[in-house]
């Protein structure tokens, strides 16, 4: 029975062997448990031999099918726990290998140098069998050696293989084993010395590793095939995503060469999957980019992919798309990097919109500046018609003063000096007005805010008088910020003319308009406040978005383009009603520091 169990054990590994790409771990417990079938019926054979020549015979292939019994069961250990010790295999294969030259070339055999004669036993249910009278061999220390050494090689994978957290294998396999050693090296040698009396049973105690390493086996089969197919469905889960997803993909090795591509991307660029596996993925990069994808590639290799990227490719037709990339590892089951895939979305169209909507922007904000000059038209020419009053008025009395038979040349100069100063206020006031009407790209450039506050101011001065509003500017020094001076100019001129709007029912001699700046760590903040009528709490929330307006010639863009302004540069704008009455409106930008303060305005 026992016989036909471990012959039955060696078929099915031999089956697994077949079936599992000529796997080593299966043919070892295959030859193991041939070895065990072919030792149980020598041990079957030694209960009822007639002479000691047969018996010394029996013993001779006795210890070669247990050597390899043992040397299959410590090598399959070593394939299948991947925590054994080579150097102590080793030095067992040594030990047995020492053991089997003892056994064929030396007289006797490794357990008996000479076996002198049988006795008949009887068990204690009736059953005969016998047992030598021999002398034991002194190299029997070979064997025994080589089972101290299998214990400690076995306890020690156990305990690694526990560790690693495979506590089933460890303890089936490992304590399986562990059993026969101790039951073989207990009994054998008493047998062996004749201190017990009984036949040679160690097929017993393999039996039950036989079970073991069946059942292990079997179960990592079984366990394999189920993952098998849950692979296989996974495979076709990532096929039909990669075959339908709109996005691009494309995997590449550490080198760079292009191993799947998918569908969509070569609808996209116009290749077959043919034309470009096996290439470098840079012929489908711009020439500029491709440099820069060399250098990030390498670097990917040693810390990792970037997460998100955007590089632009170029189709066949010579066409180019802008894609924004994820790229994560390929990686195989025990961690190696094989490569890297990216899924890339085309954001071609999107970002031409974006500059579409921006030019469209800059657009609409040009008309509100139109537009806000347009309201100054009438303080805007006063401002204008006082210089060049001036100017006629000085002209005509240096005329007057040179047609005279003396003229006094030091009157003259002062008149002269007159029409200089007011001819400088007409041109600050035209030069103004152009900066604020100019449609070109504008130039990004440090400026202190408080000097442009102080232009904004300077154009609506003749407003403020016509208004009878009190200005109080107070403007901290060095508020250095990085932005469009024209675009920043027009926000403080937007909410300066909000707060004149404000104050039109309000009795001239309460109007009053407060413009502040402060700097705050790495923030500058502006406030413009006003004695008005306030903000409706119905237009509190909304006010700041396009075309909301309560004048009835008015846009509904100044205050929107006031956010987008100052949102676009960092800050944010916000406002809130005063505690007696109007309103004030802020805005922030961030400090630019380390500015060495040399600003001419």
């Amino acid at each position: 029975m026992i016989a036909a169990a471990c012959g039955m054990g060696g078929l099915l590994n031999i089956f697994l062997w077949i079936n599992s790409s000529r796997d080593k771990v299966f043919i070892l417990p295959s030859v193991m448990a041939f070895s065990a079938t072919a030792n149980v019926i020598i041990e079957l054979l030694l209960f009822s031999s007639a002479t000691p020549v047969a018996y010394q015979y029996l013993i001779l292939w006795a210890n070669l099918f247990i050597a390899l019994m043992l040397l299959s069961m410590v090598w399959f250990v070593y394939a299948y726990f991947h925590t054994a010790r080579r150097w102590l295999a080793i030095a067992i294969s040594a030990l047995w290998g020492a053991g089997l030259f003892v056994n064929f070339v030396l007289d006797g055999t490794l357990t008996f140098t000479e076996v002198k004669g049988l006795r008949t036993m009887m068990t204690f249910w009736g059953e005969a069998f016998v047992i030598p009278d021999a002398v034991v061999n002194p190299f029997h220390w070979l064997p025994d050696s080589a089972s101290f050494l299998i214990v400690i090689f076995i306890v020690d994978a156990s305990i690694r293989l526990w560790r690693k957290g495979m506590h089933q294998r460890a303890a089936i396999i490992g304590g399986s084993i562990l059993l026969l050693i101790l039951f073989a090296g207990i009994h054998s040698p008493l047998v062996d010395a004749g201190i017990i009396k009984m036949p040679y049973m160690v097929s017993f105690a393999f039996i039950f590793i036989v079970i073991a390493q069946t059942y292990s086996l079997t179960y990592d089969a079984v366990k394999a095939q189920r993952l098998s197919k849950e692979v296989k469905v996974n495979e076709e889960r990532w096929r039909s995503l990669m075959t339908n997803i709109q996005l691009a993909a494309v995997g590449f090795d550490g080198n760079g060469i292009i191993t799947f591509i998918n569908p969509h991307m070569e609808s996209m660029l116009g290749y077959t999957r043919q034309e470009l596996l096996g290439k470098p993925i840079t012929i489908i990069l711009l020439p500029e980019e491709a440099t820069s994808f060399k250098e990030r590639l390498s670097q990917a290799r040693l810390t990792g992919p970037r997460p998100h990227s955007r590089w632009t490719l170029c189709a066949k037709s010579g066409e180019k798309h802008i894609l924004d990339w994820s790229t994560v590892e390929l990686r195989t089951f025990d961690g190696t990097v094989t490569g890297f895939l990216s899924l890339g979305l085309d954001v071609t169209d999107r970002l031409e919109s974006e500059l579409e909507l921006g030019r469209l922007q800059q657009g609409i904000a040009h008309i509100s500046r139109v537009a806000s000059i347009g309201e100054l038209t009438s303080s805007l020419a006063h401002e204008l018609n006082q210089p060049l009053a001036a100017i006629l008025n000085n002209a005509q009395a240096a005329r007057r003063f040179l047609s005279s038979e003396n003229p006094d040349m030091s009157e003259i100069e002062e008149i002269l000096q007159d029409i200089i100063r007011d001819d400088k206020r007409a041109g600050d006031v035209i030069s103004g007005l152009r900066a604020m009407l100019r449609k070109e790209k504008q130039v990004v450039e440090t400026f202190d805010l408080g000097i442009a506050v102080s232009h904004a101011a300077e154009l609506l001065k003749s407003e403020f008088t016509i208004q009878k509003i009190e200005l109080d500017l107070q403007l901290a020094q060095n508020a250095y910020v990085r932005t469009v001076r024209n675009e920043i100019l027009q926000v403080v001129m937007n909410l300066m003319m909000n707060a004149v709007q404000a104050m039109k029912d309000t009795p001239p001699e309460s109007r009053s308009m407060t413009v502040r700046t402060i700097k705050e760590d790495s923030k500058v903040v502006l406030f413009v406040r006003d004695s008005g009528c306030g903000i409706s709490q119905d237009i509190m929330d909304p006010m700041f978005e396009p075309f909301l307006t309560t004048k009835s010639s008015g846009l509904g863009m100044g205050l929107s383009i006031c956010r987008r302004v100052v949102e676009n540069n960092g800050g944010r704008v916000w406002a809130e009603n005063n505690e007696e009455s109007g309103a004030t409106f802020y805005f922030t930008l961030p400090l630019e520091t380390g500015h060495d303060g040399d600003e001419n305005g």
